[in-house]
């Protein structure tokens, strides 16, 4: 007994069906084996294509924010004249030794940077405040404030900085890398360029040993000036875990009523048990020389704030 033969649609779908697996198993074997080739052809000891786009400078890495809170352990010293538009300037400053306000004090500092690739912009902001009372040893003035020998002058000074500073990286380098892509060493430099401003502010007053009827007995400054700045920094870090980083900018801006000029370093040290969290130590150092004003009616400040600060370090 002969059996019924296939209809022509079956045939045709028995057929498509057969040349579809065959088509596509075969493709799949295909990238199978084309995937084990690629493995199978990394020499031994090189990284294989899963993990080498890991193998790259930290900065190539797409965006990256650090925020570094710390306290520092500041001291100012330099001359400070005030203004005295009713009696006149005889003196031209008085150092802040001679005034009591040269011992350091605890104060607020820090940075937050947010990069992406070579560009980087970094906000920083430092400040400090002391109060000090000196014993006049002879007769004198202090802006509009007048003294006799004897007379306690009592003073208030604060200094507070904020920068805006952009970076563009010219330098990077690694060293190697470890099997998980952690870079060995790597090191970086960039140009800077940015604006400063500094606050200074100043009250003085006199504590007659003696009265002294009709005598001015405070004298004040609070004056703000901002300057553009540009400089270096360089930074050199170990494992992604130690870090070594320096920087030095300069700025001015000469006007004729109101002038200022500045010179800052900074270098720091800072140690990460994990990639997103550590901490830090180092040195802080600004020069400047700050002037408003003319004649009697002068304000000025040349001098330097410097110190210690530490902290905590914040990498995303």
């Amino acid at each position: 007994m002969q059996s019924a033969p296939v209809p022509a649609f079956r045939r045709r779908l028995l057929i498509i069906t057969s040349m579809a697996i065959a088509t596509f198993g075969g493709g799949a074997s295909a990238q199978s084996a084309t995937a084990t080739s690629t493995l199978a052809d990394t020499p031994p000891g090189e990284p294989t294509s899963e993990i080498s786009f890991q193998r790259v400078h930290p900065d190539d890495e797409g965006w990256r924010v650090r925020f570094e809170p710390s306290v520092g352990y500041f001291g100012v010293s330099g001359d400070v004249g005030l203004p005295a538009p009713l009696t006149g300037r005889e003196d031209d400053q008085r150092s802040l030794s001679s005034l009591d306000l040269d011992s350091p004090r605890l104060s607020p500092y820090g940075e937050l940077l947010v990069g992406y690739e070579r560009w980087s912009v970094t906000v920083s902001g430092l400040g400090f405040s002391i109060d000090g009372g000196a014993r006049a040893a002879r007769a004198g003035r202090f802006g509009d404030a007048v003294f006799a020998a004897g007379d306690e002058i009592e003073t208030e000074f604060s200094y507070a900085t904020v920068g805006v500073r952009g970076g563009y990286r010219i330098h990077r380098w690694v060293s190697e890398f470890e099997a998980d892509g952690t870079p060995v060493v790597a090191t970086r430099a960039d140009v800077l360029f940015g604006a400063r401003g500094h606050r200074v502010e100043v009250d003085a007053s006199i504590d007659r040993v003696v009265p002294l009827p009709g005598a001015v007995s405070a004298a004040s400054a609070d004056e703000l000036f901002i300057e553009p700045v540009a400089g270096l920094s360089l930074e050199l870090e170990y494992k992604r875990t130690f870090g070594l980083d320096f920087y030095i900018a300069a700025g001015g801006l000469p006007l004729d009523d109101r002038s200022s000029y500045s010179f800052d370093l900074g270098v720091g040290f800072n140690y990460r048990p994990r990639p997103w969290i550590g901490a830090q130590i180092g040195y802080r150092l600004i020069v400047l020389g700050v002037e408003e004003g003319s004649g009697a009616d002068r304000f000025e400040w040349d001098g330097a704030i410097a110190g210690l600060y530490w902290g905590v370090r914040f990498d995303f």
